[in-house]
């Protein structure tokens, strides 16, 4: 008994020191361990006043919408069923002056690095962050509805600029989601001038080109490395002890997993999309519901690198940005053309845009038609299959619901744009 325990003891402190290594050789590689590494904390006055007033500003819009039920995400001024939205209560209850936006117009122009000490858990969580955007997409959405296009365009190029403090795909889809119905909702309303359509396409060129999945999975290779030391209840610190060697060995089995997933996540797109399905598969077998103890031993779900890589949302995300992108070009053709629509997206370069951009879901460029009331252009969305674009969330003035019924049903995601505006 004597020998077993003195082996069970040595073989902990010996996986504990590859533990060790194996955390070095992240670092050395360049990757991030901790979450003070994943951003630039900022260096300047000027940086460091961006994050204050982001700061500030998210924590505004985070109490406002804890007042209104936390409804500002879903709020739509073109939604057909009910219920729905009367724009003089929402512009009552939502002023375009109010406190966080006007923190937010003050920190659009500013050099923002990250936030460092000034807010570390915007760098952990980044729901306020945006909710502060969908606060200002709102604003952007009344004054569309009100016939002010240059207005509204310019409040949606400071919920661009605000995409670059957020750094996670899930957080960045979700954000990237409602602004592009914000775009939806400006087109079809209102004809705002080249100048401003100029400045909100420069401000969807200027933020990261890159899906940030790979950071994604970093990070939650941080959070997961923060819980193997992390504070339990009584009865969870006495298992932890006991089963320490097991816990530490099935650490390192789960960064070799982290491992696997990075590998994927910085495949070129729609190459992850296929990678992500295939490793999935691979772990499947280990998903299987396990007990506390084992998700005690094991600090989580086996594989659990794998079964949180999500490639779809970053992709998304992508999506959005192109369209968006790609609409704005086609905008400011018409008003080059007399209001006619390009033949092709190829006509828009290299005036417009420097090129034609893929959908990351299929690879090839975005879907692009027209006819003689709009044009439409549009990604064929997570289920990789062109659904005549079949358009949801908000602003596609659909008779769904804001959020789509399953990934997979029939919908893309994408713009369509009225050729004559409505009286």
């Amino acid at each position: 008994m004597v020998i077993a325990l003195a082996s069970y003891v040595i073989w902990g402190r010996v996986e504990s020191a590859q533990l060790a290594r194996d955390i070095t050789g992240i670092e050395r590689r360049g990757e991030p361990i901790d979450f003070a590494s994943v951003q630039r904390p900022p260096a300047t006055e000027e940086q460091r006043r961006a994050a204050r007033l982001y700061a500030e500003a998210a924590d505004r819009a985070l109490e406002r919408n804890k007042e209104e039920g936390y409804r500002l995400a879903d709020l739509d001024v073109d939604r057909t069923v009910p219920p729905v939205v009367d724009l003089a209560e929402l512009e009552a209850t939502y002023r375009i002056d109010d406190p966080a936006i006007q923190l937010l117009d003050q920190a659009t122009a500013l050099d923002f690095a990250g936030f460092g000490a000034i807010a570390p858990e915007l760098s952990v969580s980044q729901s306020p962050l945006a909710t502060l955007g969908s606060l200002n997409d709102l604003r952007a959405d009344m004054l569309a509805k009100r016939g002010h296009g240059d207005a509204a365009a310019t409040a949606l190029v400071a919920s661009v600029r605000l995409r670059r403090t957020i750094m996670r795909p899930n957080d960045r889809y979700a954000y990237a989601s409602r602004l592009l119905g914000s775009l939806r909702i400006l087109l079809r309303h209102t004809s705002p001038g080249d100048e401003s359509l100029v400045r909100l396409q420069r401000a969807f060129e200027q933020q990261p080109a890159d899906d940030d999945l790979a950071m994604e999975v970093m990070m939650r290779r941080i959070d997961f490395l923060r819980g193997l030391d992390a504070p339990r209840a009584t009865g969870d610190a006495i298992l932890s002890v006991v089963f320490r060697p097991l816990i530490v060995y099935f650490a390192r089995r789960q960064l070799s997993a982290f491992d696997d997933a990075l590998a994927v996540a910085r495949q070129a797109w729609p190459a992850k999309l296929d990678a992500a399905a295939a490793l999935r598969a691979k772990y499947a077998s280990e998903w299987k519901e396990v007990g506390r103890l084992r998700l005690l031993v094991e600090q989580g779900p086996p594989a659990l690198g794998v079964l949180l890589l999500a490639p779809e949302a970053a992709g998304l995300d992508m999506a959005v940005r192109h369209t968006a992108m790609t609409v704005l070009a086609v905008e400011r053709y018409r008003r080059a053309h007399a209001g006619a629509v390009p033949p092709t997206l190829a006509a828009l370069v290299p005036s417009f845009m420097p090129a034609v951009l893929p959908d990351p879901f299929s690879g090839s460029p975005l879907i692009y038609s027209h006819d003689a009331t709009s044009y439409i252009v549009y990604s064929v969305d997570v289920n990789r299959r062109d659904d005549g674009g079949i358009l949801w969330g908000i602003g596609a003035m659909s008779q769904a619901a804001p959020t789509p019924r399953g990934p997979y049903g029939a919908r893309d995601t994408g713009i369509r744009v009225p050729l004559v505006l409505p009286r």
